[in-house]
């Protein structure tokens, strides 16, 4: 790692003799740290986030149903191959390549690994700090309890504490880390204008990168996930989060989240090139749609009650409405226009 700023400062430099597209590719776990090299590589050396399998380029979606077709209003239909118990077992052993190369008595072997190298090693290098490795472990663990929730910096700070003495400033410098390693991703909260800036919420939600790394860190199992439906759908949030993102960004699109403080709040927002948008609900079990459909309706309320008090800049309507499930049967759109699809048949 000790040539790595000058192998980058070279390859600006031949970047700028050259000034032709495509010369180089650089594989890396975490960016340079500010003041590492002499440029920052701006203009030309474009960063492209490297994420973990999705269901669909593992093979284990039937891709029946693409996230463009939903954007653009098209009926739906594909049937589900996964069970709960085969998507439980997928979330605890990840979408690491080389846990579909090698497998293992422990599904979770290649999440337990990666927790390992973040605490011993990659957060030292990442930060260029000797950061403790019991506080970096009770940090991931967590941001792990409160996976998919909208815990605030000092809830986290508080948690640790009880067993890792750790004040404000301390925290940042380890949670700078993790953000760095990709370990920890932030998902920016959506706002749509709908009530005032007073009543919107608008810090970020946090998500692991890889679903497995928090059940490692957590120490959980498949069988421990069955038997907590709850638990288990919070993990489920973020296992869906991991898939739509990298199709969301095939689209060129974004994801946020919105959650005000009144307590409506929806778990993912889209974000299109065109500027339209779409409302994303994400639900573990059939159980759970009617809740889901009710919720979702609530933001044309919403959006009617702005539109008459503010005739002349009026918002649109969300182009779609949809929910992610895990255990529903089939993929369509029913006669609200709200879409239900399975994980399980998605693609970008």
């Amino acid at each position: 790692m000790a040539t790595y700023p000058i192998l980058w400062d070279l390859i600006k430099e031949e970047c700028d003799i050259q000034n032709r597209p495509s010369l180089f590719v650089l594989t890396g776990s975490y960016s340079p740290k500010l003041g590492a090299t002499n440029h920052t590589g701006s203009l030309r050396i474009y960063p492209l986030d490297m994420n973990t399998l999705t269901l669909y380029e593992s093979g284990e979606s039937t891709g029946e149903v693409s996230m463009k077709d939903i954007c653009e209003g098209r009926d739906v239909f594909g049937t589900n191959p996964l069970t709960y118990e085969a998507i439980t077992d997928r979330m605890v052993r990840g979408g690491y390549p080389a846990a579909f190369e090698r497998k293992a008595d422990d599904l979770n072997v290649f999440g337990k690994s990666a927790l390992s190298s973040i605490v011993s090693t990659d957060i030292q290098e990442a930060t260029g700090k000797e950061l403790r490795e019991n506080v970096t472990r009770e940090l991931l663990r967590s941001f792990a309890r409160n996976i998919s929730q909208y815990a605030t910096n000092k809830t986290i700070i508080a948690d640790v504490a009880q067993t890792e003495p750790l004040s404000d400033a301390t925290f940042y410098t380890y949670y700078d880390g993790l953000l760095r390693l990709y370990a920890i991703r932030e998902i920016e909260a959506w706002s749509p204008a709908l009530r005032s800036r007073e009543n919107m919420r608008t810090g970020p939600k946090r998500e692991f990168s890889e679903v497995a790394l928090a059940i490692a860190a957590l120490g959980l199992s498949a069988g421990d996930l069955n038997k907590d439906p709850h638990t288990r759908g919070c993990f489920f949030e973020n296992f869906v989060w991991h898939d739509l993102s990298i199709y969301a960004n095939c689209l060129g699109a974004k994801l946020g989240h919105y959650h005000d403080g009144l307590g409506l709040e929806c778990d993912f927002t889209i974000h299109l090139p065109n500027g339209e948008y779409g409302l994303i609900e994400v639900k573990s079990g059939e159980a759970l749609l009617p809740e889901a459909v009710k919720n979702l309706k609530k933001f044309d309320g919403l959006v009617k009650a702005y539109n008459l008090n503010h005739p002349n800049s009026p918002m649109r309507k969300a182009k779609f409405k949809l929910v992610i499930t895990g255990d529903s049967h089939y993929a369509r759109r029913g006669e609200d226009g709200i879409y239900v699809v399975p994980i399980g048949v998605l693609k970008p």
